[in-house]
């Protein structure tokens, strides 16, 4: 065996059960996927099909190295390649600016990869170790690449799935820039169209507490009005993103089917999302904006002057523009990563919740989810002891698919 220890064999029915999950959950990743080979063509193939193999070859290489090595196997490592494959800007193929650029924005992919292998086999029958490497590595590579792995293109919408993302035309040329992307009828002269900042961008602008002059934008409603995309374009897809996130309704179709399928456990996703609702809405924003002086209100107040209408809308589309679906449905309830007693997973779905919220107004918004959900995941061994367990739910069964199964 690879670094000169046997593994310990699991029960058949544990095995099984968790066999059973991982399918599942691959199963829910197709339905995005597959939004993301229409919104980005032959660069989500290409994005999928290179962090999957660049990751096996280097989980193949990590299987030689130490003792740690011989608990690493190769078919457990596709579920968290997808996983990362779907957190990567959906253009990463993508030429930028420049020949270094586009070199960058392209090795990012292996780099991704062997960081997420270098830290499967980290963890590695480390049980002390609360580590979700998918998640450490999306955040190390999104930190020391910075602005070079922004999404910018997505095709237009006569040219979904058979289009080359790689010719491109600006959005200020769009002659119709109030429709949303899914009723574009005019015929481009390229294949894609090119945005210079993403929602998600514009809002961390902001809503940012550190930027160091003021926002173009001197309120809320003007943010709403001047510088957000149709909503139909977060919803159903149309506007450059995460290539697994670019689309919420597949996003929740895809978690609806793990549900379903009993992969993940529901108050986690549901709880999380709840509770970043409620924190986008009493967390205060700035209601207005200017030169020398910035009104930080929460949204419900009355004082902060703000309608129920713009006031929904706002936080809609903060939740819509991250990919904090992403992470509520696909990253959060993990098993491996989550705690096991359902009150512990209540409670960490409210901090996972909430700190996203917080995280995304006031840091960064792009992976704000993301940097809160690295957070919880630190508090569970915590949890896990102060938090009691019914008798009934205590079971020595597999829970629901894990990033780094124990063997």
């Amino acid at each position: 065996m690879p670094g000169g220890q046997p593994t310990t064999a699991q029960p058949s029915g544990a095995a099984e059960v968790r066999r059973a999950r991982h399918t599942a959950v691959l199963l829910g990743c197709v339905f995005p996927l597959l939004a993301g080979l229409a919104l980005y063509g032959w660069c989500a193939v290409a994005t999928v099909c290179l962090t999957v193999v660049c990751t096996l070859l280097a989980v193949r290489i990590w299987r030689q190295i130490g003792l740690r090595g011989g608990l690493l196997r190769v078919r457990d490592a596709l579920l968290p390649a997808v996983l990362l494959a779907m957190m990567l800007p959906g253009d990463l193929p993508v030429a930028g600016g420049s020949q270094a650029s586009a070199l960058g924005r392209l090795a990012a992919i292996p780099a991704a990869a062997l960081l997420l292998a270098m830290l499967m086999w980290l963890g590695a029958g480390a049980a002390h170790v609360r580590l979700h490497p998918v998640l450490c590595a999306w955040l190390v590579v999104a930190a020391l690449g910075g602005r070079e792995l922004q999404p910018h293109a997505v095709l237009h919408r006569l040219r979904a799935l058979t289009g080359d993302l790689g010719r491109q035309m600006s959005s200020s040329a769009v002659p119709s820039g109030e429709d949303p992307w899914i009723r574009w009828r005019w015929r481009p002269a390229a294949d894609a169209v090119r945005y210079e900042e993403t929602a998600a961008r514009r809002l961390g602008m902001y809503t940012s507490p550190w930027r160091s002059t003021p926002p173009p934008w001197h309120s809320v409603e003007a943010l709403l009005r001047d510088a957000m995309p149709p909503m139909e374009d977060l919803v159903v897809g149309g506007h450059p993103g995460p290539l697994g996130a670019s689309s919420a309704i597949a996003v929740l179709v895809g978690g609806l089917f793990m549900l379903y399928r009993r992969a993940t456990d529901l108050r986690v996703p549901l709880v999380g999302i709840g509770a970043a609702f409620l924190g986008f809405l009493v967390l205060p924003v700035p209601v207005l904006t200017g030169a020398e002086q910035t009104q930080w209100r929460p949204l419900f107040l009355p004082r902060a002057h703000i309608d129920l209408a713009t006031m929904l809308t706002f936080v809609n589309y903060q939740m819509l523009a991250s990919p904090l679906l992403l992470a509520a449905f696909y990253l959060a309830p993990l098993s491996g990563i989550a705690p096991r007693r359902p009150a512990a997973r209540t409670v960490y779905a409210v901090l996972f919740g909430l700190g996203a919220a917080a995280c995304q107004m006031y840091l960064w918004c792009e992976g704000g989810p993301y940097a809160a959900l690295f957070l919880a995941t630190q508090l569970v061994p915590w949890l896990d002891r102060a938090l009691p367990a019914r008798r009934r739910n205590i079971s020595t069964a597999p829970g629901p698919a894990e990033v780094c199964p124990p063997v």
